[in-house]
C-alpha cells in the first residue's frame, strides 16, 4: 500500500474500497419510488488470469472497463483494460510494481498512478489508445496523482509538494494549479468535455469535506448538501455539469445527493437502504450508478434514472455485495463482487 502524508489531524475519513479513489495509500430523501429489483439485465462478470482481486474503476461509451489487478500473491499491482469482446490486457508502468488505472475517455486513453517500487512516491500517467505511456510529474512533487480524463485529453489529478496539496489540471503538456478559497487540500475528481471541473476540498485544520466545480473560465464555486453536518463529497460530474455524490449527516448516515447546473442540490436515498448511498458515477443522460447498504450491512447495486426512479441489482444470488463504480452514457455499469476471499470485476449492459 502506498502512503501519502497527510497533515497531522486531517488524515481523509475511509472511503468505500475503489480502485482509484486514492484515499492516499500506497507500500435522505427519496425523489421517485418506482423500483425494478434484480431487474434482468445480463450480467457478465471477469476475472484477470492468476488474480484474486480484480477491481473495474471506469467504463467508457464503447464499453471498455479499466481497473487494477493485484498479481502473484497480491505483491504486483497491475493495470487493467477489458474490451467490449472480452479481451483482457494488463500493463505497468514503466515496468513498476504498482500500476493503477483508475480512468479512460471516449478514445480508449486512459490514465492512473504508477509506482516504480514499493518505497517510491507516485506518478501520474497517461496511456494512449495505441499503449504509449507518458509520465505525469507536478513540478517539485513528492508524489502526483491522476484521476480523470475527458474526451479532449485534459486531466486533472493532485500532488503533494513539501507537506501541502495542490489540485491540478494538466493539458497539452501544462500544469495548471487549482485553488480553493481557504483550502489547504483540493482534490479534483472529475473534468467534464466542457473542461468543468468537479471534487472536493478540506480546510486547514479540518477533515470534513467540502464539494466544489470550477468554471472553465476557472471561477470556483463550493458548495455542501443541506444536512452535510459531516462532508459532503462528489463522486461523479457529467458533460451537462451535473454533480453526484454522497454526504454524512449529523448521526452519520451516509446519503446521496445530486448537484444540478444551476446549484440545485436533491438529496436522495436508495429504497432499502438502511444507513448508506453510495453514488459513484453519472453520465450524460443523468443516470446515476452506485452502490447501497442494506440493514444487514450488505452492499446492492443501483441505477438512478434522471427522473428519480431506481432500478436496483445483485451479481446474482451466489455472489453478494456487489458495488458499483462506474457508468457509461449507454447506461452500462461496472463494479466488483466478492466470491469468498476472491474479487472479482463485472459488466451489467
Amino acid at each position: 500500500m502506498r502512503t501519502m502524508n497527510w497533515p497531522a489531524g486531517q488524515l481523509p475519513k475511509p472511503l468505500p474500497p475503489r480502485s482509484g479513489r486514492l484515499a492516499f495509500c500506497v507500500a435522505g430523501w427519496i425523489v421517485g419510488f418506482a423500483l425494478a429489483a434484480n431487474a434482468g439485465a445480463a450480467i457478465v462478470k471477469f476475472r484477470v488470469p492468476n488474480s484474486p482481486s480484480t477491481s473495474p474503476a471506469a467504463i467508457n461509451s464503447t464499453g471498455t472497463v479499466v481497473g487494477t489487478a493485484l498479481l502473484r500473491r497480491g505483491t504486483v499491482r497491475k493495470a487493467f483494460v477489458r474490451t467490449s469482446d472480452g479481451t483482457i490486457t494488463t500493463f505497468a508502468a514503466f515496468r513498476g510494481t504498482f500500476t493503477e488505472a483508475v480512468g479512460i475517455n471516449a478514445s480508449g486513453s486512459i490514465v492512473g498512478i504508477y509506482a516504480l517500487n514499493n518505497e517510491s512516491g507516485t506518478l501520474g500517467y497517461v496511456r494512449s489508445s495505441g499503449g504509449t505511456i507518458t509520465s505525469i510529474d507536478y513540478p517539485d512533487s513528492q508524489e502526483t496523482n491522476v484521476f480523470g480524463i475527458n474526451d479532449g485529453g485534459s486531466i486533472v489529478g493532485l500532488a503533494e509538494v513539501d507537506d501541502a496539496y495542490y489540485g491540478f489540471l494538466y493539458s497539452s503538456g501544462t500544469f495548471t494549479t487549482i485553488g480553493v478559497s481557504g483550502a489547504n487540500i483540493v482534490y479534483p475528481e472529475n473534468i467534464n468535455d466542457r473542461g468543468e471541473i468537479g471534487g472536493f476540498y478540506r480546510e486547514a485544520g479540518s477533515t470534513v469535506d467540502h464539494g466544489f466545480v470550477r468554471a472553465v473560465d476557472g471561477t470556483v464555486t463550493s458548495f455542501d448538501a443541506s444536512g452535510a453536518a459531516n462532508g459532503t463529497t462528489p463522486t461523479g460530474l457529467n458533460d451537462g455539469g451535473t454533480i453526484a455524490g454522497y454526504y454524512e449527516d449529523a448521526d452519520e448516515y451516509t446519503h446521496g445527493f445530486l448537484r444540478d447546473s444551476g446549484g440545485t442540490i436533491t438529496e436522495f436515498d436508495v429504497p432499502g437502504s438502511a444507513d448508506a448511498t453510495y453514488p459513484e458515477s453519472i453520465n450524460k443522460r443523468g443516470q446515476i450508478a452506485g452502490y447501497y447498504l442494506d440493514e444487514n450491512g450488505l452492499s446492492h447495486g443501483f441505477i438512478r434514472s434522471s427522473g428519480g426512479t431506481y432500478v436496483t441489482f445483485d451479481v446474482d444470488p451466489a455472489y453478494p455485495g456487489p458495488q458499483v463504480f462506474g457508468i457509461n452514457d449507454d447506461g452500462s455499469v461496472t463494479g466488483t463482487y466478492q466470491s469468498g476471499n476472491i474479487t472479482g470485476g463485472f459488466v451489467r449492459p
